[in-house]
């Protein structure tokens, strides 16, 4: 038995809506929006997890969704790389499937906002996080081609701004830093130490079939004071890459 602690996983299958005439339209910035509102801080990312079901319940409110939790593979042909990769797999109505892939990462913070305590660990392997979300980009593309999915969507979001910035020269020797306006795309490879890679299932080579902007937008700001006391003002950082099946 692995004894690693994993993500749960939460699935959303649909049930066919009474209501025949609801035009289903799956808005991520819609999503977003209704998860701003009602949370601009997360605990971690299981917090993050849990109120991002919320916010798309909260928008399909006439539609019945039955709720899987699961720390194993399904062993259905073709569902194992979609249960490894992804916390959703949204239905709506029959009518349309959206995977979604989250990753939810912060650098050391202590603040209080609305009268919650928020302690932030630093979670900042800079090179491995951005390398692992553009992994998830082409884990989305190959889900897309095994379920026959039109759409699918990679999310990241963080307090830390290092993301949106390029990389030093050696920690990006390889070009995969998630630089805001930066493109992926083609051959994404892995040089240095790949133990973390291996420990991950990740390989060290492979290949975007799509073209992909990074363009990160704020989520959400707060106030905190540093070590030596400042007040300083800091914020949360969405980045949303659509992933769309080429055939």
């Amino acid at each position: 038995m692995n004894d690693k602690k994993q993500k749960p996983r939460i699935y959303l299958v649909g049930k066919e809506d009474k209501d025949k005439s609801i035009k289903v339209n799956f808005d991520i910035n819609k999503v977003i929006k209704v998860l701003r509102k009602r949370n601009p801080l997360f605990e971690d990312f299981g917090d993050f997890f849990i109120n991002f079901f919320y916010a798309i319940n909260k928008l399909f409110p006439k539609s019945e969704h039955t709720l899987i939790s699961s720390y194993d593979r399904y062993k259905r042909p073709g569902d194992e790389e979609i249960i490894r990769a992804v916390e959703f797999i949204v239905s709506v109505n029959n009518k349309m499937s959206v995977p979604i892939k989250l990753e939810y990462k912060t650098k050391a913070a202590n603040i209080k906002h609305h009268r919650v305590n928020y302690s932030f660990p630093n979670e900042g392997n800079h090179k491995f996080e951005a390398y692992n979300y553009i992994y998830g980009i082409f884990q989305m593309e190959k889900i897309l081609k095994i379920s026959h999915t039109k759409e699918g969507y990679t999310i990241f979001l963080t307090n830390d701004d290092t993301y949106l910035k390029k990389l030093d020269s050696i920690l990006d020797a390889d070009g995969f830093s998630l630089e805001d306006q930066s493109i992926k795309t083609g051959i994404i490879n892995w040089t240095g130490d790949n133990s973390l890679l291996i420990e991950k299932e990740i390989p060290t080579l492979f290949t975007l079939k799509g073209e992909y902007k990074m363009e990160w937008k704020k989520y959400s700001s707060y106030k905190y004071v540093d070590e030596k006391g400042n007040k300083n003002k800091g914020y949360f950082y969405v980045l949303i890459t659509k992933v769309i099946n080429e055939k």
